[in-house]
């Protein structure tokens, strides 16, 4: 049962430790349950590092592992599942397990978008440009949910109803950053990814990040860069990217502004490919561009298409939407209420509607 590799993780085996102890035995549990220091010692651990384990194995609390695994709905795959990611899978040494909530599909392709925490509102410009495009032609899109570049590639795509994977640098069941909690639950009610490698209980760390970003550029086809400053782990995330002979797609923009330096050098030293519209980005993958017409909504009078039309363009408030269509705010509210319930229109947190 995967429960046990939970255990073992927590009580401190690596993942390094996990994928030598497992890669010809997946039994979980007959492993935990015959833990010993004798038992240890055939792994050539050293002695401080199998007292610590045992101590813990001791005194460590399985039940609220179960409970926090429960109430999570976490889902563990290891390096021995078909459902493993099959990019992450190819590199020289991928994590044994990844904590995930719900599944991950390998019949999609998956392109990490990143950029810098300082990004401008070029990058919201350009992104909600290309995402809509790239998810038409089935690539699923990984970020880290972190603030600004990371929160625009997660929400325009799940705002276009289509798959997202947030790579975070905690456990799974810690909020960070916390003022991110809303997007974190709107990706996990959606039924889209979110994935972590680190152990139950794992705090945010600076050396997490670089570490998360490793496996957003691993277990990507491409990445797509779209502002990036000096210092930006968006650079570390590029990098590695192209340590696996992996794509990296950039964004030019203006040589004045300091969120584009970086991006703009790595075009300029041949680092990063420049891209300008989703076919170029394709095109690297020899598919043909194709654009998927949504199907026709019927709506049931002309205020409700109005409504929908203005959301299209933009989220607005109940109150924004009644100024700018000279409606009775009570109208509104009651077809803003028939629409949700329709499932052509969603409330967000911030109190402002969008379409499905």
């Amino acid at each position: 049962m995967s429960k046990y590799l939970a255990y073992l993780h927590t009580i401190g085996f690596t993942q390094k430790n996990l994928s030598v102890i497992f890669e010809t035995n997946s039994s979980y549990q007959e492993f935990f349950d015959n833990l010993s220091f004798e038992n240890l010692a055939k792994l050539n651990l050293k002695d401080e590092k199998i007292f610590e384990l045992m101590a813990n194995y001791k005194k460590t609390d399985y039940s609220k592992i179960d409970a926090t695994l429960e109430k999570n709905s976490v889902k563990i795959i290891t390096l021995n599942d078909s459902s493993y990611p099959l990019l992450l899978r190819s590199i020289p040494h991928p994590p044994f397990l990844l904590y995930t909530r719900w599944i991950i599909n390998n019949d999609f392709d998956l392109l990490s978008v990143v950029g810098s925490r300082k990004n401008t509102r070029y990058s919201q410009v350009v992104l909600e440009k290309f995402i809509p495009d790239l998810i038409k032609n089935n690539f699923w899109i990984v970020s880290g949910w972190a603030f600004w570049v990371d929160s625009l590639a997660h929400n325009i795509t799940l705002n276009n109803s289509w798959y997202t994977l947030a790579i975070i640098g905690t456990w799974i069941d810690i909020d960070y950053p916390a003022s991110n909690k809303a997007l974190y639950e709107k990706i996990v009610e959606k039924w889209w990814v979110v994935i972590s490698i680190f152990r139950l209980g794992t705090w945010p760390e600076n050396y997490n990040f670089p570490i998360r970003n490793e496996i957003i550029a691993w277990m990507s086809s491409g990445t797509l860069v779209t502002e990036a400053w000096v210092g930006s782990g968006t650079l570390i995330t590029a990098r590695l990217a192209l340590e696996l002979n992996r794509d990296v797609f950039v964004i030019p923009w203006e040589i004045t502004k300091e969120t584009s330096e970086w991006a703009n050098r790595l075009i300029r030293d041949g680092l990063g490919k420049l891209v300008m519209t989703t076919e170029d980005i394709l095109n690297e993958y020899n598919i043909t561009f194709r654009t998927i017409n949504a199907p026709e909504i019927n709506f049931s009078d002309e205020i409700e298409k109005s409504i929908y039309n203005k959301l299209k363009e933009s989220s607005l408030d109940a109150s924004s939407i009644g100024d700018i269509l000279w409606i009775d705010i009570e109208i509104i509210w009651y077809k803003l209420t028939i629409m949700e319930i329709e499932w052509l229109i969603e409330l967000s947190s911030s109190w402002t509607y969008n379409i499905k």
